[in-house]
């Protein structure tokens, strides 16, 4: 998926086993979809642990300088 709303609209269409398998939230046993603010939120906060507990290297380009 591209884009935060692309996977908000994935999400959305997952039948209940799935929901359940993603660990939605359950209120009177219907599983609540997250929002695509809540969505972004999470995968930027992830990436940014990825990055900062070295789990994930960035790709570092060296570049020569000439004198």
């Amino acid at each position: 998926m591209r884009g935060y709303k692309a996977i908000a609209e994935w999400a959305k269409d997952l039948g209940p086993k799935a929901r359940e398998r993603f660990g939605y939230r359950s209120i009177a046993k219907r599983y609540i979809v997250p929002s695509e603010s809540i969505i972004q939120d999470v995968l930027v906060r992830s990436l940014s642990i990825l990055l900062c507990s070295g789990g994930m290297q960035p790709s570092v380009r060296k570049i020569k300088v000439s004198d």
